[in-house]
């Protein structure tokens, strides 16, 4: 079965392999920070909202460790990255 994919690469017109579409780099990379900057801030804004509030309930005691776990989607390009990580209350 390898054999066989290798075998049809090679043998393909070199033209089929230029398939690159041009996009503006700049433009693209502008705006992917754009969005990631957007995204920075509003989950920073949201996530130390409810940690006030829940000191604030008593929910939290302020030195906890939150397990956090985010993920950004692009449906288009069939796009899922899940990230996870960890939120410090205290040292």
């Amino acid at each position: 079965m390898v054999r066989r994919l290798v075998r049809s690469l090679l043998l393909r017109p070199v033209a089929s392999y230029n398939t690159e579409v041009m996009m503006n780099e700049d433009v693209f990379n502008t705006s992917i920070r754009k969005f990631l900057k957007r995204l920075g801030v509003t989950a920073q804004r949201e996530i130390e909202k409810v940690v006030r509030q829940g000191l604030a309930e008593g929910k939290l005691k302020g030195n906890e460790r939150l397990s956090a776990e985010a993920t950004v989607t692009l449906g288009e390009i069939g796009l899922s990255l899940e990230i996870k990580g960890e939120i410090d209350l205290d040292e």
